[in-house]
């Protein structure tokens, strides 16, 4: 067909051909086709093949990893299959030949609150338990196998509709040829999954990665996966001055959440609770982030998250007023509800009524301007710019009961003056405003609710202002009951 691609598979194989239209993705280093006749496989071209890439492909096709997933038809690994060749006479290997993925997305579209209600409305935390158990399998698969990610972030981990996770871009795996000894090192890194020994490192890609480095990396996105998105490092500065990025956050090991030092920052207001997850995934958090700083060799394996994760879903229990609302039984009320008020009205998990209404993704959002320290340095967040919403329990009725407290507490000199020139007939008046003044700011009180307003973050000004209000109310009806006396 004129026009197409000839691939050889293999050295002596088949001579198979690839439209240049029929892209999966496209790389700074490759592009990735579809087979039209074979939908079963894609191929991995190199836009720069090297020798290099030859020698190493062939190492990974003749020594394939211990799969372990409980799905067998969705493999977790993305693993070749076969080499590709020039069909010329060099047959240089310009790529390799790997399953297809069918029906998944990179892991961000799952833990991202506008991606996961546009395209998985029925997720619910449940699911992204099972999505980091295969998540686990599949890092434990590379490590059984004695191989190397090197570079696990959530671009090159993709999830299926039933929450089964295969890794991607396993040419950059470390390789070590068994029969060699030869090291085909890791070329990329990821800063922000970079574990602190290896930060400020310019010469990390030359260096042997261990498990340990990823099991940092594995932390960082299981951290993501269970936290709406939040990077563990991020976090609101506690002191004066500029927040240091977050790769030095974690070259320092500054851990907002953490238990056994003392560290400059403090989780973010707008960030999940840790709370909301089961301590067994708490204690693997902290091992990970603070035992795991100094001593890479404490970090949890894939198997530790794994076993852990499985437990997570059994102490699942569901809430009362959503059935979609599924959180670990040690806590006493339902977190995800309480979450559905922060976000405005955006249920995390909305129910299935209102799924099937189409009203989870038509829920008005009240703008606000995120803190500055809510992960600043990280752009492949999307879900930064969906917490626009209100925040801190001030909802749009509790702004109109503002609004109408300043009104009337503005207009109290007014009332105060009109009284002097017309002391009788004014009283009345008096008496229904100190009424109005009393009364306004308690609506206030309630329409924010009187837990929002207790917490600091969330309106303990206001709740000054309405007891403020309150007083000034009194005093007025007061007044107003001496001058109608007379």
């Amino acid at each position: 067909m004129k026009g197409d691609i000839k691939l050889r598979r293999g050295y002596d194989g088949d001579v198979m051909l690839v439209n240049p239209s029929a892209t999966l993705g496209i790389g700074g280093e490759a592009t990735v086709y579809s087979f039209p006749n074979d939908e079963s496989l894609a191929a991995k071209v190199y836009l720069k093949p090297t020798d290099d890439h030859g020698r190493k492909l062939a190492v990974m096709c003749a020594n394939p990893p211990i799969e372990r997933t409980e799905v067998e038809e969705d493999s977790p690994l993305a693993w070749p299959v076969d080499t590709l060749h020039s069909a010329d006479r060099k047959r240089r290997v310009i790529g390799y030949l790997m399953p297809k993925m069918k029906g998944m997305d990179p892991i961000i579209n799952v833990y991202s609150l506008q991606s996961r209600l546009k395209d998985r409305p029925k997720f619910t935390y449940e699911h992204l338990l099972r999505t980091g158990q295969s998540l686990a399998r599949a890092v434990s698969a590379v490590h059984a196998s004695n191989y190397i990610i090197g570079d696990l972030n959530y671009t090159n981990a993709f999830v299926s509709q039933d929450s089964q996770v295969t890794l991607i871009d396993t040419d950059s795996f470390q390789v070590l040829d068994p029969d060699t000894g030869e090291i085909y090192r890791c070329p990329v890194f990821t800063p922000d999954f970079t574990p602190p020994e290896l930060q400020g490192d310019e010469a990390s890609t030359l260096i042997d990665r261990t498990h340990q480095h990823d099991l940092f990396s594995l932390g960082v996105l299981m951290f993501q996966l269970l936290m709406a998105g939040g990077h563990p490092f991020a976090g609101a500065f506690q002191e004066e001055g500029d927040p240091a990025p977050i790769t030095d956050r974690i070259k320092e090991g500054h851990y907002p959440y953490a238990t056994r030092r003392d560290v400059p920052y403090k989780p973010a207001a707008v960030a999940l609770p840790l709370n909301i997850m089961a301590p067994v995934l708490r204690d693997l958090f902290t091992k990970c982030f603070e035992d795991g700083h100094d001593s890479p060799e404490l970090r949890p394996t894939a198997d530790a998250w794994l076993e852990a994760l499985i437990q997570a879903e059994d102490n699942l229990t569901d809430c009362a007023t959503n059935e979609q609302h599924k959180y670990d039984n040690n806590l006493a009320a339902c977190p995800w509800c309480e979450r559905t008020v922060l976000l405005g009205g955006r249920d995390p998990f909305p129910s299935i009524a209102v799924v099937e209404s189409g009203e989870h993704i038509q829920t008005v959002q009240v703008r606000q301007t995120l803190p500055t320290d809510w992960n600043p340095e990280w752009a492949g967040q999307q879900q930064v710019r969906e917490y626009k919403v209100a925040g801190r329990g001030l909802t749009p009725d509790s702004k109109i009961w503002m609004g109408m407290s300043i009104f009337l507490w503005v207009g109290i000199p007014f009332w105060i003056g009109v009284a002097m020139l017309s002391p009788g007939i004014v009283a009345l008046a008096f008496l229904i405003y100190g009424l109005l003044a009393f009364m306004v700011p308690w609506g206030l009180l309630s329409s924010v609710g009187l837990k929002a307003t207790l917490s600091f973050q969330k309106g303990s000004r206001w709740m000054i202002a309405s007891a403020a209000g309150s007083i000034i109310g009194i005093v007025i009806i007061t007044v107003g009951s001496v001058i109608f006396a007379f």
